[in-house]
């Protein structure tokens, strides 16, 4: 395990097992990848160069010809496209290899999955929505790919030096495909903890930050949802913990498929980033509350 706790901005935790598990280790960090793309989505919000309702065929057309024209942003950012997304992860891995690109992967997404639902109306956590995502920005930066986007509007201002889309052969994967460390998860935290400060730099509005950690669809039938997050809302990329159900966000966290787990907690004002070999869900979450309980005695809620 790879393991770092900060607290208001300074590291008060540092624990390093194993040759391939310390803090600057690169690990593929699974669907902890969302909110890094939520995040980036964000900065064309608060540039005013998307909206949160625009349709996605306002910049893929194709959406349209295929009665998928009223999914927006919105719907993609909280994974209720409605549109049918692979049942099992190897069929997901196996599918990226048809696609060169992209555009033609959510092009593949607009003429041939099916809608299942109306949108808005059922929860499916996956990667069609994402993925159409990265797309959508990379049509609105034009000439830039989805992975020079994040490198320059977050990756780089968060000080997250070792982390990226990148892959060799077929399109990045807005919703699983990052790989980073330990130490960038941290910085990025702080940025996010900071309510998108970091050292000084205003990546992210606050606005942007309240937005990505409310819950837009609650309530819904889940298609799919993983054991790990059970009992958890969902806002932009994030899971999120409200014991009183009363819409205050006391916890946020993104769980990867591939034991990456960086969550912070608002109340406490803590950030925890823990980086293991892929345990199944059931392990994962026996071992993210078991810290998470230790690191909670340590530290006093300011929450009511």
């Amino acid at each position: 395990v790879a393991a770092l706790v900060f607290k208001d901005g300074k590291m008060v935790y540092k624990k390093e097992i194993g040759d391939e598990y310390k803090i600057e280790s690169v690990q593929r960090i699974g669907f902890a990848s969302k909110w890094l793309t939520a995040a980036l989505l964000m900065t064309f919000v608060d540039k005013k160069e998307l909206s949160l309702d625009d349709p996605i065929a306002k910049y893929i057309p194709e959406f349209t010809k295929y009665s998928k024209g009223y999914i927006t942003i919105r719907h993609c950012l909280s994974d209720v496209t409605g549109i049918e997304a692979e049942q099992k992860r190897i069929n997901r891995i196996l599918s990226k290899k048809k696609f060169e690109s992209l555009e033609q992967e959510v092009s593949y997404y607009a003429g041939h999955k099916e809608i299942i639902a109306n949108p808005g109306k059922q929860f499916y956590y996956g990667d069609v929505g994402y993925t159409i995502l990265g797309r959508v920005m990379e049509v609105v930066a034009k000439k830039k790919t989805f992975n020079k986007l994040m490198l320059e509007r977050i990756i780089k201002p968060s000080g997250m030096k070792k982390t990226n889309f990148t892959v060799e052969d077929g399109p990045e994967r807005p919703a699983d495909g990052a790989v980073s460390t330990a130490g960038d998860m941290s910085r990025f935290m702080t940025m996010i903890m900071n309510y998108g400060e970091y050292l000084g730099k205003q990546v992210l509005s606050k606005e942007a930050i309240v937005e990505m950690e409310k819950i837009h669809f609650p309530g819904l039938d889940a298609k799919y949802i993983p054991k790990a997050t059970a009992g958890f809302g969902y806002g932009y990329g994030v899971w999120l913990e409200d014991p009183a159900g009363s819409g205050a966000t006391t916890a946020v966290l993104s769980p990867g498929i591939f034991g990456t787990w960086p969550y912070l907690d608002r109340c406490r004002g803590y950030s925890c980033v823990l980086i293991t070999p892929q345990l199944n869900d059931e392990q994962n979450q026996a071992f993210y509350m078991s810290v998470k309980e230790v690191l909670d005695r340590q530290f006093k809620s300011n929450c009511k």
